[in-house]
């Protein structure tokens, strides 16, 4: 499996990619991290807080496996 994992954060070079990486336990895992997210400044300064904005997605290749998509309807 393939998992390809992109954070968006204020502050790309303070992101720990290998630690990224190693919360995922399944698969090829490839972190990039980009300019994005938000610093939120909170009341007065008092409680600042940054958000990463993170999309992840994973491909299975299922040729010559005995996996098979099941209609749930």
């Amino acid at each position: 499996m393939l998992v390809e994992v992109t954070v968006g954060v204020p502050d790309p070079e303070k992101v720990d990619v290998q630690t990224v990486a190693a919360a995922l336990l399944f698969g090829d895992v490839r972190v990039t991290v980009v300019k994005g997210g938000l610093d939120d400044k909170g009341m007065g300064g008092a409680e600042d807080i940054t958000l990463a904005a993170v999309a992840v997605k994973a491909w299975l290749d299922t040729e010559g496996h005995g996996c098979r998509l099941v209609d749930g309807s």
